[in-house]
């Protein structure tokens, strides 16, 4: 039996239409592909060209072989018809559902973390350029084993950029140590637990940027 997925994202835009975006869907059986993004920008136009994005990157992921060639391909196409010169930072990833393993190109976006039973943190940073920058430059291909009893979390720079009245942003410690007290809830209260140490250090502040999570964790089938 294949190993099931628990997975659960939320996302909070500044404005009525966001600039942030994550997606999940399977390939086939085995393999769950995983995105996470954010678009240079705010508003429409930032909405506009995120939905290309996303549709651009499920196109790529069916039609090619493996995550180097989904992303070179994501990468050519949004870079020769990009007038408006934007630009996505993006987390892709395809997970093995049977072994765990998991294969990501990080495009200049914010490193995930694996967050293991003991509270340690695992982050995988940069591999390679946003998309949409230059034709024919494809992020270097890493992969790592997620195991049933870890974490994956996935998210954007509003998460930990976010700010107080003060100008004070969360940071990177207060995020990775939330990871590390609401590691062993489920999946969707993790989430949920990112959000409120986002809304409990803001103190009603008004939100600047959108802010997007995604937490994962895989379990045996049943």
């Amino acid at each position: 039996a294949v190993a099931a997925v628990l997975e659960l994202g939320e996302m909070r835009p500044t404005r009525e239409v966001g600039g942030d975006f994550y997606d999940f869907f399977m390939l086939d059986p085995d393999h769950l592909a995983i995105a996470i993004g954010d678009i240079c920008g705010k508003g429409i136009a930032a909405s506009l060209f995120m939905a290309v994005v996303v549709t651009v990157l499920r196109t790529a992921a069916h039609e090619e072989k493996d995550v180097a060639a989904t992303i070179a391909r994501a990468n050519n196409v949004l870079s020769r018809d990009n007038a408006s010169s934007m630009f996505a930072t993006a987390f892709y990833a395809v997970l093995n559902l049977r072994t765990g393993v998991m294969e990501y190109c990080n495009c200049g976006h914010n490193a995930p973390f694996l967050v293991f039973p003991s509270g340690e943190t695992r982050s995988f940073p940069a591999t390679g350029l946003p998309l949409a920058l230059y034709a024919d430059r494809t992020p270097a291909v890493a992969r790592f084993t997620l195991s049933y009893s870890d974490i994956f979390v996935l998210f954007t720079d509003g998460v930990t950029e976010a700010m107080n009245a003060s100008q004070e942003e969360l940071g990177e410690a207060a995020f990775v140590e939330a990871l590390a007290g609401s590691r062993l809830l489920p999946v969707a209260e993790i989430v949920s637990r990112i959000f409120s140490a986002v809304d409990s250090f803001a103190q009603g502040a008004e939100q600047t940027d959108d802010i997007t999570c995604l937490a994962i964790r895989r379990r045996p089938a049943i």
